[in-house]
């Protein structure tokens, strides 16, 4: 009986979750159907016409969506020419310790990977003249890089221990001809590695070290937050020129339809289809000549969302 009663109240639950399944889809098809009326992706004119190049979208469901705008108006536009180069370590930031008499090395207390400290005891040596013990230290604080010598052996001509300071290391920037007449020492430098990004300037300019056929611009890179490896290969941005503009949008507004270059201006909760005519571009922002006022509110962040959107009710309209 006890079990007649238990198989009894889990078909009760079981039609219970049923009906409640049932009443949740037929409230959100009301929800939905609701939702389609008041939010379509087409605008309607006073004439109850469609017009296309419209959609109408609540606030509420841009947030969610994450569509960004911005404001138009003036812009500096930089000008640039990219180049390519690596990251190395400047040769005032690198330090090879030798030992002052030659001598027997009874004691040795770095590894290489160890950072030292300038003053740091780096080895005792037991002098072959003297036979008296005496440290050598570090000359600058960094990382060391080589131990050319372990305890019991004689010191030689060789370092004892090769420190590196990376807290600064050196862009070299290949400039080739095509770039000489334009790349000056003062210009401004973005570098970019992955999604790291550091501005800096070109300090100076000289021939390559192998006769290749570019200079070298080399750019001072502040590392001492360890974002840069000496040998990595960098990419730069360098700014020929700085252009004020009286209007510009953000490159990612940009968007392709029908073969043309479109951005989207939100007016309420309607977003409209402009087609504007398009200026200088320095990669991040892009000069608009016409089709678009200072004031206005465009779309930037996941503005593709927004051509989608147009799209569909474009197709929904010729169907």
């Amino acid at each position: 009986m006890i079990q007649i009663l238990k198989e009894i109240a889990a078909a009760r639950s079981v039609l219970l979750c049923a009906v409640t399944v049932l009443l949740v889809c037929q409230a959100w098809r009301v929800v939905a159907a609701d939702d389609h009326d008041h939010h379509d992706g087409v605008h309607a004119g006073q004439d109850g016409a469609q017009e296309e190049g419209l959609v109408r979208i609540s606030r509420a469901v841009a947030d969610q969506s994450g569509i960004g705008v911005a404001t138009a108006g003036p812009a500096t536009l930089e000008i640039v020419t990219q180049a390519y180069g690596r990251l190395v370590i400047p040769p005032d930031r690198e330090a090879h310790i030798h030992a002052r008499f030659p001598g027997l090395v009874k004691d040795i207390r770095v590894h290489v990977g160890e950072r030292v400290t300038r003053g740091d005891v780096l080895a005792v040596i037991e002098s072959n003249q003297s036979l008296r013990d005496y440290t050598v230290k570090a000359s600058m604080s960094g990382i060391v890089t080589k131990r050319q010598l372990n305890l019991g052996e004689l010191t030689d001509d060789e370092p004892l221990v090769v420190i590196v300071d990376d807290d600064w290391l050196w862009a070299e920037l290949q400039i080739f001809p095509h770039q000489r007449g334009a790349v000056e020492q003062g210009q401004v430098v973005h570098l970019v590695r992955e999604q790291r990004e550091l501005r800096s300037v070109i300090t100076h300019i000289a021939p390559s070290d192998n006769n290749a056929p570019y200079m070298l611009a080399r750019v001072t890179v502040d590392n001492t937050g360890r974002q840069f490896t000496p040998g990595e290969m960098v990419r730069a941005d360098i700014v020929l020129e700085s252009v004020e503009v009286p209007i510009a949008v953000e490159n990612q507004a940009l968007q392709t339809m029908e073969g043309q270059q479109v951005i989207f201006i939100r007016e309420g909760d309607t977003y409209e289809r402009r087609v504007p005519r398009l200026g200088r571009t320095d990669g991040y922002a892009t000069e608009i000549l016409d089709g678009l006022e200072i004031g206005e509110t465009y779309v930037t962040d996941n503005s593709y969302l927004i051509k989608a959107d147009i799209e569909k009710a474009g197709a929904e309209h010729h169907h």
